[in-house]
């Protein structure tokens, strides 16, 4: 196999700077705009800078070798001849899913699943939480309410979405496009292309807005996450009117504090929860530095003060069973959480994979649940002969490895392969700047291994 062109890499690397820059750009104009109303669209609509991101990106840079093999993975199997713009961001789409699957049922079973254990509380203030993003797990220590209630967004937005044009909309969305392409000058778009993407969403958003009875509100609300925008715009409104809305940070012990979590949660919430104290601190010193810093909630608290993590032993590969987590593979909407283009992920993951066969290691892929062309790029990897695919849940799975590698560490596995006693390896992609704390974590658990030493 030739080894990854590293230019390809640095693509990832550009394509999050260009994504920094984009957020930046979203966030300069909440802080500078007069009007609340559009301080509070660009909040609950911060979502469509994936589409700006790609549409940007995707039209506009040579991202692909065509000629690549791991590209032909997609070109075999006739999925598409080139990698395309798609809007992903879709608020109608997002309103009617949560109103097809909401059912009343779940609203009882969740109400005894939550508050079993929650007596020991029951004199603190009530809270309610929505079934659309609930955290089952962090709620069982969460102990700053009592009682913990159950509700839907259904009950506080219509089923139907009109759309009403609004020429304060247009202004803003022209704004918006003028400071991003301002902020990115190095590539060039259609910027009137760019402002029509995000008046659609903001427009798409601003009858339900306008129409939300604020009395009708919970006083105190809890979520897991705020990556639902019919749930960012409730939490919005409640937090501009003086509301409790308390979020947990997404899963991960390993966060890094940049931009892309600050606006997910830290602009629709007044409490943050993280999971560890240290975390909490690092997100804490992260807001002080920030030129937006009044944006963000300054309520940050942890779940726990502190963690204990088995210490790293020595390493010993000669015929370890050892699993690669493999990321999340994308034909559109990029993001610096998920991976990058399919031929690129491919590139890392086989260079990473065949590194551990030449150390006589036993070769398993472990693929992430989503994705858009992960059955391809599995039966590319079968194809390979030395790497076995595992198939069942990861938590069930952990036993069953000497050796668990990870090349990336926004994901929610890296939970539980942390508080096991197995040997960690990361591999440093070395496209991303993790905060000290963060990182020293990293360093204490795991062997940390540099992409670049292995090619």
């Amino acid at each position: 196999m030739k080894n990854i062109n590293i230019s390809n890499l640095s693509k990832w690397k550009e394509f999050r700077q260009l994504e920094e820059k984009v957020i930046i750009s979203f966030f300069e104009e909440i802080q500078t705009s007069q009007n609340q109303l559009e301080k509070d669209i660009i909040s609950i609509g911060f979502r469509s800078f994936i589409d700006v991101c790609n549409c940007i990106y995707i039209q506009n840079s040579s991202i692909q070798n065509f000629n690549n093999e791991y590209f032909n993975i997609i070109k075999i199997k006739n999925k598409l001849n080139k990698i395309k713009y798609k809007s992903v961001i879709d608020y109608d789409l997002e309103k009617e899913k949560i109103f097809s699957d909401f059912r009343i049922f779940k609203l009882l079973k969740l109400f005894i699943k939550i508050n079993m254990n929650r007596l020991k509380y029951i004199f603190k203030p009530t809270a309610f939480v929505f079934i659309e993003s609930i955290n089952l797990e962090k709620l069982k220590i969460y102990d700053k309410y009592g009682l913990i209630l159950p509700i839907s967004i259904t009950n506080f937005l219509n089923k139907s979405n009109e759309k009403n044009d609004a020429e304060s909309l247009i202004g803003l969305s022209n704004r918006l496009a003028d400071r991003i392409l301002n902020n990115i000058n190095s590539i060039q778009f259609d910027k009137k292309y760019v402002a029509k993407i995000l008046y659609e969403h903001f427009r798409s958003i601003y009858n339900d807005y306008k129409k939300i009875k604020i009395n009708t509100l919970p006083k105190n609300l809890i979520i897991n996450c705020g990556n639902k925008t019919p749930l960012r715009l409730l939490c919005r409104v409640m937090k501009m009117n003086k509301k409790n809305v308390v979020s947990f940070a997404h899963g991960e012990i390993l966060q890094n504090k940049d931009y892309h979590r600050l606006w997910l949660d830290n602009i629709i919430s007044t409490n943050y929860v993280e999971q560890y104290s240290f975390l909490a601190d690092d997100l804490k010193t992260k807001i002080k530095k920030t030129p937006f810093m009044n944006l963000f909630t300054s309520k940050i608290e942890s779940l726990k003060n502190d963690i204990e993590f088995p210490k790293k032993g020595r390493l010993l590969f000669e015929n370890k069973k050892v699993l690669l987590i493999g990321n999340a593979t994308k034909l559109h909407s990029y993001s610096t959480v998920t991976s990058f283009i399919p031929s690129i992920q491919a590139e890392i993951e086989l260079t990473i994979l065949n590194f551990m066969k030449n150390k006589h290691s036993v070769v398993n892929y472990k693929a992430h649940p989503g994705g858009h062309v992960k059955t391809e790029l599995i039966e590319f990897y079968k194809s390979k002969n030395f790497i076995n695919i595992e198939n069942e849940i990861f938590e069930k799975v952990i036993p069953h490895y000497d050796i668990i590698i990870f090349y990336y560490a926004r994901t929610s596995t890296i939970n539980a392969a942390f508080k096991s006693k197995k040997h960690l390896i990361f591999i440093d992609l070395g496209i991303e700047k993790y905060e000290v704390n963060s990182f020293n974590k990293i360093k204490d658990r795991c062997h940390i291994i540099k992409y670049e030493d292995i090619l």
